[in-house]
């Protein structure tokens, strides 16, 4: 154990070298697994806001006035029953043109058939910007036989005016 001159001997050291070595790396690892738990909280606050904002915007818009008696729920079941959503899209228009994120409303049956897209003939674009939220909300529609109209507010990354 000893040397002849009193001195600790090097094979202690290794021992001990050895476990600083392995604890080193312990808390390198443990503060990097910490690094990407505060990068992947900060993340989901991020979406969670923006899914705030997409509830908050559609439920807003589907309560927007219309006429005197009239929301913009009961337009939407109207442009249904008549197959016409020009004065659905006026409301969307004149309703988001205040607002300065970039939206897509999306209204499909109940069976799932696309009945109108904003975005129109350009509804390829939307694949090519990230989706921050997306909130959806059920129109019930009082026909011969009961339907439900989902209708999907998506915010998107902002993307070029010239493209759209």
């Amino acid at each position: 154990m000893f040397n002849k001159r009193g001195g600790v001997a090097i094979e202690e050291f290794r021992g001990a070298l050895t476990y600083i070595f392995v604890f080193a790396i312990v808390v390198l690892f443990f503060y990097g697994c910490n690094i990407s738990n505060i990068k992947k909280n900060k993340e989901t606050f991020e979406f969670s806001k923006d899914s705030l904002l997409a509830v908050k915007t559609l439920n807003s818009f589907i309560e927007t006035p219309v006429g005197e008696e009239e929301r913009v729920a009961d337009t939407i079941v109207e442009s249904y029953l008549n197959n016409d959503y020009s004065e659905f899209e006026n409301a969307a228009k004149n309703h988001f043109s205040d607002i300065e994120i970039d939206w897509r409303l999306v209204v499909y049956s109940k069976k799932g058939y696309l009945l109108y897209d904003s975005y129109g003939y350009l509804a390829q674009t939307a694949y090519y910007t990230q989706l921050l939220a997306k909130s959806s909300i059920r129109i019930p529609v009082q026909e011969k036989e009961p339907e439900l109209l989902n209708i999907i507010l998506e915010i998107r990354e902002k993307q070029n005016k010239n493209e759209k």
